[in-house]
């Protein structure tokens, strides 16, 4: 996003209306692409791996409470990236 989108921006001032059309696709695209695509989907995964994982370490050698808490927020996680993932 901050390599490609400032030219696109840029361009967009100068464009005729059937550049602009094309250039508002091409954002588009890119914005879903990188934001839905990598940052809220991409994310979620390795997040729901890492609090599973801290969750399993912390079952053996914390308390309780610190377990479930990293538990539900861990699962959570992995729903959300099977929800995104899925499309949903």
């Amino acid at each position: 996003m901050a390599t490609a989108a400032p030219p696109l921006i840029d361009q967009y001032h100068t464009a005729s209306p059937a550049g602009r059309q094309s250039l508002e696709l091409a954002f588009g695209t890119l914005y879903r692409a990188v934001v839905e695509g990598m940052w809220q989907t991409l994310e979620t995964i390795p997040a729901a791996v890492w609090l599973l994982g801290t969750a399993t370490a912390a079952r053996r050698a914390g308390p309780r409470s610190v377990f479930w808490i990293l538990l539900l927020i861990g699962l959570a996680n992995a729903g959300i990236a099977l929800f995104r993932v899925s499309g949903l």
